[in-house]
């Protein structure tokens, strides 16, 4: 693909080095622009777990690379903090991962960056037991080159289709939307009943049952590792406001002592 050379100062970095993306080498970026486009997708076949999809001018932007890797989900991917919002220098986000699902088997990331008007992904590589979601603190080192083109795009565009997808909520089965109302729910619970050691609180469908998953994040001091506390309440999530009502009531209804024996206690399934 044409590029146009990247300049900068003779030392590599500084202020004459507008369009530099990667900082120890010479880029040269694409000369023409590229659309995104953002989709859904259900890869496993299951509504409640679906996908969003990165196109490049209206075609699969890695199906030749990785045919059946997939995307993230897009509460992890989209939003107003979406990671896919370029930061000041830049950053490398994890756009797709492993087909199994799991972002630690492996991953599509490229460095994104917004020079000038334009957004950028570069030097797209790949890692094993690195990510958990999709970025990582602090920007990871090394991994494999994928060969994949570098991208560049409108400003404009890039970022109004990042809005447009993070407005989005066609995906959204009745299970989900519950498990989304659910989490502020139980958060207030935890500051209300003086959890203080909850340091997250996630909210899924539960995996072939009814209900929820509600996993909670311990850590019990600052120098300890975190541990996992995952309870599954079943109560009905056809009806995603009622649903939520009557988890957070079951929830209330019990001391957080006995929520491992009230609701069970499994391995957490994200």
């Amino acid at each position: 693909m044409p590029g146009t050379p990247v300049t900068g100062p003779a030392d590599g970095e500084g202020p004459g080095a507008p369009l530099s993306v990667v900082p120890m080498t010479r880029r040269a970026l694409p000369a023409r622009t590229t659309e995104l486009t953002l989709a859904f997708e259900v890869p496993r076949g299951n509504p409640d777990w679906p996908t969003v999809s990165v196109l490049f001018d209206g075609k699969p932007a890695f199906e030749r690379v990785a045919p059946e890797w997939a995307g993230f989900d897009p509460d992890e991917i989209l939003g107003r903090a979406s990671p896919l919002l370029p930061v000041h220098p830049w950053r490398r986000v994890a756009v797709y991962r492993c087909s199994c699902g799991i972002e630690g088997c492996g991953v599509i990331a490229p460095l994104i960056a917004a020079p000038y008007e334009m957004v950028t992904w570069s030097d797209f590589r790949d890692y094993t037991g690195v990510f958990v979601g999709p970025t990582h603190d602090p920007d990871p080192d090394g991994g494999r080159e994928w060969n994949v083109h570098d991208a560049r795009f409108s400003g404009i565009q890039y970022r109004a289709e990042v809005a447009r997808a993070s407005a989005d909520r066609s995906w959204e089965t009745p299970r989900r939307a519950t498990a989304r109302l659910v989490k502020p729910l139980v958060e207030d619970l935890v500051l209300q009943v003086g959890l203080t050691s909850v340091e997250r609180v996630q909210v899924w469908p539960a995996h072939k049952a009814e209900g929820v998953e509600v996993t909670l994040r311990h850590r019990d001091s600052p120098d300890a590792d975190p541990r996992w506390e995952t309870l599954h309440i079943t109560e009905p999530t056809d009806d995603p406001e009622r649903g939520a009502f009557a988890i957070a009531s079951a929830l209330r209804a019990v001391a957080p002592t006995d929520w491992p024996h009230a609701f069970g206690r499994r391995a957490p399934s994200q």
